[in-house]
């Protein structure tokens, strides 16, 4: 136990100390670095491509992606253009990576802009860099609707949805957590013309400092700029709700794959509040004498009316974990409800078995595919080194 104990608090240390060094690099870049990086928007853009015909100039998605040479990420992009595409969204690609041959494809057939940069300041750096070149090139002032979407979703199935209901009120996501500190996760947000005229959101991308770091993109990113909008009094709604989820319940009954796997989730404990036994397990009915007895046909009806009972109580469980780390913990649960996108960390989580179970039932053409994927991403993240081991502590994988 003490030994356990003073294990925990070296690295709690080491991850002060570790912020810290953080904080001083930040300074460091600005003083050095910072000049030259900015100079005339730059961002590290090295080349843009812009098509012919563009979709649109007054709704925008920054899309910042990192290439895989992978089929299930080549068809989840596709699926995520398309839908910007028949939203009249125009994709803003900016590239921290060259683009696969896959990739290479899919943009053939779409009309998007192409934005080449250095790999500096992960998906924040990029939205940063996106909406540089949009007010280097006086682009910014048009625009009425912006998304910043970066490439660590995989979506199942058609995001239509997601993105329509994403270009109303002033500030949307995917989701918001409310754990430790409030904030609309970085990897699908929109905000509209009103938010894009503020002063302070545009400081904010202006005076961002790309670190490659991940708790520095968590909390000088992501939640820095959801502190600055709440209080420049914005509202931000999102698309995962509790009341979205409950009444998304009915649409399970009938679907016996899908709730077979749905009542045999647990709630992963990725922090925050802590998770109940949402799983209940299969509904399995307990014959008594008289059920025995009983017609076949009311059998069935009993049987049904269980089933969909159990299924509620499940659904109604899961809805109140909407803003606890929703994406990881009730991911799985919300792309069998709701056909969302699964976060392609979130083997940190599950174990590939039941993710891969999840899978093969929302995406089951891809899911060899995705399940090879995340093998590969899962092994880079436990490899057996001590600089991988300092990286997990440190929150940096």
């Amino acid at each position: 136990m003490l030994k356990r104990m003073l294990y925990v608090q070296y690295w709690t240390l080491r991850q002060r100390l570790h912020l810290i060094r953080l904080s001083f690099s930040a300074l460091l870049w600005q003083l050095i670095v910072g000049p030259h990086y900015r100079r005339g928007g730059k961002f590290g853009v090295t080349w843009v491509d812009v098509p012919t015909e563009e979709i649109s100039r007054s709704h925008i998605a920054i899309v910042a992606i990192y290439p895989e040479s992978s089929s299930s990420y080549a068809k989840s992009l596709e699926r995520l253009l398309r839908g910007f595409v028949n939203q009249r969204v125009q994709p803003c690609l900016v590239f921290n990576k060259p683009p696969s041959i896959e990739v290479e494809r899919i943009l053939a057939a779409t009309p998007c802009v192409r934005i080449s940069r250095d790999n500096q300041g992960r998906d924040i750096g990029a939205y940063q860099a996106g909406i540089g070149w949009l007010i280097e090139t006086d682009r910014l002032r048009m625009v009425e609707r912006l998304f910043l979407v970066n490439d660590t979703l995989h979506w199942t199935s058609e995001p239509d949805e997601v993105i329509s209901s994403s270009l109303v009120g002033d500030w949307g996501a995917m989701f918001v957590n409310l754990n430790v500190k409030a904030h609309a996760q970085s990897f699908f947000l929109s905000v509209s013309g009103n938010v894009l005229n503020n002063q302070k959101f545009l400081k904010f991308w202006k005076r961002y400092v790309p670190l490659n770091s991940r708790p520095w993109a968590i909390n000088q990113g992501e939640i820095r700029l959801s502190t600055i909008l709440i209080k420049e009094g914005f509202v931000c709604q999102p698309y995962v709700t509790a009341g979205r989820v409950k009444a998304a319940a009915n649409q399970l009954v009938g679907k016996r794959d899908q709730i077979e796997v749905f009542q045999d989730l647990e709630v992963g404990n990725d922090g925050g509040i802590e998770p109940p036994s949402v799983c209940t397990g299969r509904f399995r009915l307990e014959a008594s004498r008289s059920t025995r007895e009983a017609k076949l046909g009311q059998q069935s009806k009993l049987v049904a009316e269980a089933r969909r009972m159990n299924t509620v109580e499940c659904v109604y469980t899961v809805a109140n974990f909407v803003n606890a780390q929703a994406p990881h913990r009730i991911g799985l649960h919300l792309a069998l409800l709701l056909g969302l996108p699964l976060k392609t960390d979130i083997y940190k989580i599950y174990p590939l078995g039941i993710i891969d179970q999840v899978v093969r039932v929302c995406d089951p053409e891809y899911a060899d595919d995705l399940y090879l994927r995340l093998t590969s991403k899962a092994m880079r993240f436990m490899i057996g080194t001590y600089q991988s081991h300092r990286d997990r502590m440190l929150m940096e994988k």
